[in-house]
């Protein structure tokens, strides 16, 4: 199945590049997240009318992510209280929503799903590096001290 990328996708292509994909493939991931629609004559007009508007769109959303980065990275460090066992194994564990309230107290506005926790929550006491994907090129790091308390 031939589509037109609406903006860029890793492995597959750029902004407005017509590819083949399997069907499956675009009818369950490119087309429900819109990064992609059908490559067919009306389509193609309206790519060719539209390149330059989407350009500037895609580009002034990197921008703000870039901004947003810089942001996290000047943050440096989040400070978290949780209780704690005489080993540093927390009573439960700090997820990302414990993350982005602390963050948002510092003024920066974080979405759950720009937080990468591999592992899950934090469940120990100590400092950890975590990192924010922003935007697909935009990555930023942040250190989250959790230290006991209430």
């Amino acid at each position: 199945m031939r589509v037109i990328l609406l903006e860029k996708v890793e492995k597959l292509g750029k902004l407005g590049d017509i590819v083949d994909v399997a069907a499956g493939y675009a009818r369950n991931f490119l087309f429900p997240q819109n990064k992609a629609e059908p490559a067919n004559k009306r389509n193609i007009e309206l790519l060719k009318e539209n390149l330059s508007a989407r350009q500037k769109q895609a580009d002034e959303i990197l921008k703000a992510s870039e901004v947003r980065a810089i942001k996290i990275n000047e943050l440096q460090t989040v400070t978290l209280f949780a209780k704690a066992g005489n080993e540093g194994k927390l009573f439960g564990s700090i997820s990302s929503s414990d993350i982005i309230a602390a963050v948002k107290e510092a003024g920066i506005d974080l979405d759950k799903k720009e937080i990468n926790l591999p592992k899950g929550g934090l469940r120990t006491l100590g400092e950890h590096e975590i990192h924010c994907n922003i935007h697909r090129e935009v990555t930023a790091k942040l250190s989250v001290v959790v230290v006991e308390g209430a």
